[in-house]
């Protein structure tokens, strides 16, 4: 599909797509085809190619075509939206001293939740086949996410720990004790008995995984409530510091989304695990 200003002029289109982020290209992919229509139906087609650049609009083009007669499978839909947040890692998150990553503008203080929905369904896809019945997470980052995440899991209940008691918090509960990495400080983990029952098949998510004292926490919760935890979810998991290895080899699915090998506070680069 030849435009005005392009290198590529032949008549058919191939379906040997350049090098676009997959990721880019499937959540992204039903607004190029609108900018298409646009590019036809009206004459401000000619300013969207030259703010674009015909050259990339056209590649954009090629690819719908592609995506329509090939269409990608799930897995690898799924592989490329966790791509994405890789590169928002990189792209908007700053690392500071004391090996402490700050993604808080697009995860645990201002939240994307297209990228939790593309979160979601990488997790659906990787505990497909599991009795999914509850989600359990922690106050107050993993609450947003998990909302999100159980839509994937045919809306399912989310509940939350609290981190401290208050009035509002009645009857029987299941209590214990974790260290906050973040915080450097011990803090009470508490749910009523009411919400977390024996029989129960749960999903724990969170944002960040590091040494896994919070998660462990969760767990023992479960064990104590008589309830089965059939995986963990995590948003980003800071491989060096060895709390997510340690959950699998204690014999626990964890999938992270992303794994941060390293990371370097002096020039701010960020490595993850392949």
């Amino acid at each position: 599909v030849p435009l005005s200003g392009s290198a590529d002029r032949t008549s058919q289109v191939p379906c040997s797509v350049p090098p676009i982020p997959l990721f880019f290209a499937h959540a992204h992919i039903q607004t190029f085809v609108r900018s298409i229509h646009v590019y036809h139906m009206s004459r401000s087609g000619v300013r969207l190619a030259r703010s674009i650049g015909a050259r990339m609009l056209n590649s954009y083009i090629r690819l719908a075509v592609c995506h329509h007669l090939m269409p990608l499978s799930r897995p690898t839909r799924l592989r490329g939206f966790m791509k994405e947040l890789e590169e928002r890692i990189v792209q908007q998150g700053t690392v500071k001293p004391g090996n402490v990553l700050k993604v808080d503008a697009f995860l645990n203080h201002q939240c994307d939740v297209e990228l939790f929905d593309h979160m979601g369904a990488a997790w659906a896809e990787h505990f497909k086949g599991k009795t999914i019945d509850k989600i359990l997470t922690i106050e107050a980052s993993g609450i947003g996410i998990a909302c999100v995440v159980a839509r994937h899991f045919g809306n399912v209940p989310v509940v939350f720990a609290k981190k401290a008691q208050s009035i509002n918090l009645d009857g029987d509960q299941y209590t214990t004790t974790v260290y906050s990495f973040t915080k450097q400080k011990e803090f009470p983990v508490i749910v009523s008995k009411r919400y977390l029952n024996e029989g129960d098949h749960v999903l724990l998510i969170d944002d960040f995984l590091a040494n896994g004292k919070a998660l462990k926490g969760l767990i023992e919760l479960c064990h104590e409530a008589g309830a089965t935890v059939e995986g963990i979810g995590i948003a980003v998991e800071k491989g060096f510091q060895g709390g997510g290895d340690q959950l699998r080899e204690e014999g626990y699915d964890v999938d992270s989304l992303a794994i941060v090998e390293s990371m370097d506070p002096e020039n701010g680069t960020i490595e993850f695990r392949s």
